[in-house]
């Protein structure tokens, strides 16, 4: 378990986390100066099985590809950060049963693209306070809260 709080980083890089084959919970929190995960920063990590990053209220993009082949992957959380854009978790390819996204309290979403949980097949999805203007996923309809069960 590596626990990451108060970062005085703007980005997470490609491969941050390469090597760290045992680990199986990062929790990225508290950083008022992360700003960016790039691509590939949580690939490959073939025992990870929880993701949180939350209260990183300056993260404003996470680059799509950031999660990726994540096999054990149960729980990832995505809470209180300043994303606009839900962030791609198509690449995950978790293999757990019940599978949770959590995206909850980023109040600056605004859009939810097409296509946006596919190759995700008996998950649970939670989006929680995210007033979304933009949503082309079928799950939605316009300019509401979202909270979604599949």
């Amino acid at each position: 378990s590596r626990s990451l709080t108060y970062l005085p980083i703007k980005l997470i890089p490609s491969q941050a986390f390469r090597g760290l084959n045992e680990v199986i919970k990062i929790e990225i929190s508290q950083s008022d100066s992360l700003e960016k995960v790039e691509a590939n920063a949580f690939d490959n990590l073939l025992n990870l099985s929880e993701i949180l990053i939350q209260n990183t209220k300056n993260l404003v993009y996470i680059e799509p590809g950031a999660f990726r082949n994540l096999p054990r992957l149960k729980y990832l959380s995505i809470c209180n950060t300043g994303i606009r854009k839900l962030p791609d978790v198509t690449k995950i390819f978790s293999s757990e049963f019940n599978f949770i996204l959590e995206i909850c309290d980023n109040l600056h979403i605004t859009t939810i693209p097409e296509n946006a949980f596919q190759g995700m097949n008996n998950e649970s999805i939670t989006l929680v306070r995210a007033v979304v203007r933009d949503c082309s996923c079928v799950m939605c309809s316009h300019n509401h809260e979202l909270t979604h069960s599949v």
